[in-house]
């Protein structure tokens, strides 16, 4: 009969044993090395926090885009851009080439206008946060180029919902919304990420860690300046449709927009009467379902 003292030590050493033999959710055994996991909670707060931060935001680069017209043929656009961000979320885009203006996107929390400089129709309407336009294609809208950017927040998600991907050689994160995000090992900013949309489609974001970008922000010291992509492709998967990409590079962020006419690019009576359409239709003119078409 063991005794009440040999039966505790015997289940202490149990205990212990199990806990030795247990999977130590913050490293991975891959081959022979032991990666460290990625500590989500942690990432999703530097994810957020960087989000936050940015009040005001600059940005200049240029856009490539590469679509399917209903024939089948594949077209290529390229161009300038111009990025205007107030929080928290007020956005504009203007899309240009050789200096002339192709397009002008933007919304101010309550209304959001397109205008296609080609036909010069201004579109405008009520903003409907689950609206996209399919703009050469591809979805376009305020809250996910937001999203794109990494200026909108990331959902909550448990360390349990990291794992080891041998395929990629990497750490996937799954969130509750049916995103995902790729992670090197010991790195806090995933490299790709992966949006649901909508009409069903999926929406592949890849980061290219080299040209990442600092935001100065007035008023803040250096170590404060949060860290943007620079250069983004986006990849779009439909089922029903071809794949599509397109591709933004960005030379400049900044969070200095005191020489950035931050007063009207927001404005859209200003936009009226700056631009002179020939025509102002409604903003559902366009669609007025969750992925709308321009008339691109």
């Amino acid at each position: 009969m063991t005794s009440p003292v040999a039966g505790h030590m015997l289940g202490a050493c149990l205990l212990a044993c199990m806990a030795s033999c247990a999977p130590d959710a913050s490293h991975v055994d891959v081959g022979s090395q032991q990666l460290d996991a990625p500590d989500v909670p942690a990432i999703v707060t530097s994810w957020n926090e960087r989000a936050t931060s940015i009040d005001q935001l600059y940005g200049r680069g240029i856009f490539q885009a590469n679509w399917v017209d209903d024939a089948g043929g594949g077209h290529v656009d390229q161009g300038d851009i111009d990025f205007w961000y107030e929080e928290p979320s007020n956005v504009a885009v203007r899309c240009s080439k050789f200096g002339d203006t192709i397009s002008l996107f933007g919304s101010n929390g309550t209304a959001q206008w397109f205008y296609d400089a080609g036909s010069e129709v201004l579109y405008a309407g009520e903003l409907d946060p689950d609206q996209y336009l399919l703009i050469a294609s591809q979805p376009f809208s305020a809250q996910l180029l937001l999203n794109v950017l990494g200026l909108r927040a990331m959902p909550a998600a448990s360390q349990s919902a990291s794992r080891w991907c041998e395929s990629e050689r990497c750490f996937v994160v799954d969130f509750p919304d049916g995103s995902t995000l790729w992670l090197d090992s010991g790195s806090v900013w995933p490299t790709r990420r992966k949006l649901l949309l909508p009409d069903a489609s999926e929406m592949r974001i890849d980061e290219d860690p080299g040209r990442r970008l600092t935001v100065r922000l007035p008023d803040q010291p250096i170590v404060k300046w949060p860290i943007l992509p620079g250069s983004i492709t986006m990849t779009i998967n439909h089922e029903q449709r071809a794949e599509i990409s397109s591709l933004l590079v960005f030379d400049t962020f900044t969070g200095e927009v005191e020489d950035e006419p931050m007063d009207r690019v927001f404005d859209l009576e200003h936009l009226k009467q700056a631009l002179q359409p020939v025509e102002i239709r409604s903003f559902n003119d366009l669609g007025s379902s969750p992925t709308s078409e321009s008339q691109e």
